[in-house]
Formats: C-alpha cells, structure tokens, sequence
C-alpha cells in the first residue's frame, strides 16, 4: 500500500517553483509515488529497496531541505541469496536501521544539486552529488548515485555467494514524489502494495 502524507500545512509557491525551471517529464513517465534505491557491488550483486519517508522543506532564495530515510530491512536481492542479509548485517541495522541522505537542493543551469550528508551504520558522511531532476506539475523525480566506500566507513565487507565483495558500493536512487503547492512542508511514505 503507498501512503504519501502531508506533515504540514503552510503556503508556499517555493518548493514548486524551485522546480518550475526544470524540464518536465515525459506523460508516460507520470505514476503515483514510488521509489527505487539499489546498492550494487563491483561484480553486480545487488539489493534494492522500494520503501522510503521523505521530507521537503522549502526555503527562502528557492532551495529546498529534503531528507529521505531508507529502511534497511527493506532491501532485497533476488539474483544473489543472501546478499540482503549480508547487507543488512553489515551496516548494523539492527542498531541503526536507516540510510538517511539530506540536505539542500538546490536547481541550477542545466545541473541541480544535492549538498548535505549521507548516514549509514552511525557514520556521518558529506553528501555533494549531482542530481537529474524533473517535474511534472507537483510531481518530482529525483535521479542519483553515490559511491559508499565500505573501508573508510570502517564496515565489515558483505558476502555475496559467499565470498566478501569489494570494498565499494554504488547507491543509485529514483525517487518520484509529489510536492503539495499548499504546504511549506511535504513528506510521505512510499510502500509498494503487497500481494
């Protein structure tokens, strides 16, 4: 089930008009809300996850505050058994259930940007990634990648087929989201439906 809920309701033109200068979708493009996070390994293994809560506070000057919270348990691996777990057992999800990227966005000429920090198993990283952003009326979608250096962040390396993967992940991220043109705060939930 996809609930998107509205966490207050302020005025504001800002977080639409952020967005207004970007190009907008293609028709066959638009869907209600749904996100796509995949953490992928040199080799090709992968998880993905289709869950996350999100945040949006627009500010003055255009930019906006975005926050999205991706549970960990949600990701899955259907081509490599196992590969969830080891996951999930690495970035200690039990203590810190979340990857959580936030920051500012901010649009510019023909690239927009995404400046704060990204936090998985209780580090803290900076956050500088180029974002590919479009909207189709209040609808926003959101496209980036982020490599996740497992050494420097101090994890234990997954298994994939039982063998430990390479030191770097790559986090892609497709998220389209529906900003409310009456709120000075729109957030949600995207959840698939289940069978």
């Amino acid at each position: 089930m996809r609930t998107t809920s509205l966490i207050a309701p302020l005025s504001v033109f800002a977080a639409v008009s952020l967005f207004a200068a970007l190009p907008a979708r293609a028709q066959e493009e638009a869907s209600p809300d749904h996100a796509r996070v995949t953490l992928t390994a040199s080799a090709g293994e992968h998880a993905s996850a289709h869950k996350l809560e999100w945040h949006a506070l627009a500010l003055p000057g255009g930019a906006v505050r975005l926050l999205l919270r991706v549970p960990l348990e949600a990701f899955q691996s259907n081509a490599t058994p196992g590969f969830d777990a080891s996951l999930r057992e690495s970035f200690d999800a039990n203590r810190h259930p979340y990857l959580e990227l936030e920051g500012l966005v901010r649009a510019g000429e023909g690239a927009s940007t995404w400046s704060g920090v990204y936090r998985v198993a209780g580090q803290t990283r900076p956050l500088n990634v180029s974002l590919k952003l479009a909207h189709e009326g209040a609808q926003l979608s959101l496209h980036t990648s982020l490599p996740l250096d497992l050494d420097e962040l101090g994890l234990e390396r997954p298994k994939a087929n039982g063998e430990k993967i390479e030191k770097e992940l790559a986090l892609e991220l497709a998220a389209w989201v529906t900003l409310d043109p009456q709120a000075l705060v729109s957030g949600g939930f995207i959840s698939p439906a289940r069978d």
